[in-house]
């Protein structure tokens, strides 16, 4: 009995063990997200993209990344939704969340 609980304690703490390691290689990646309020969803979608961009190479520096290190995004999100109806046109806000990681 105290053989096989014991053998069951250590592939449990060797399976902790394993998983706990993490590649020497491994690069830093950040996940953000902005929203942005525009007339047109085309408009609102290019602001909050643009300022995106703008908020992941500061937040790169804050972090302080390598930075000889290329920013790469991916993972890509939209969402937009009406925010205000005026008589001159409808203002909408989208939310825009990518995954940036140095390359």
């Amino acid at each position: 009995m105290f053989r096989r609980a014991f053998s069951v304690t250590a592939a449990a703490v060797l399976l902790a063990t394993a998983g706990a390691v993490v590649p020497a290689q491994a690069k830093p990646c950040m996940r953000l997200a902005l929203s942005e309020v525009a007339f047109g969803t085309e408009n609102a979608t290019r602001d909050a993209r643009n300022q995106l961009d703008e908020y992941a190479a500061e937040q790169v520096k804050k972090r302080e990344w390598p930075k000889t290190a290329k920013l790469v995004k991916s993972a890509e999100k939209v969402a937009c939704e009406v925010y205000l109806t005026l008589p001159i046109g409808t203002e909408y806000r989208c939310l825009v969340t990518a995954t940036f990681c140095a390359k």
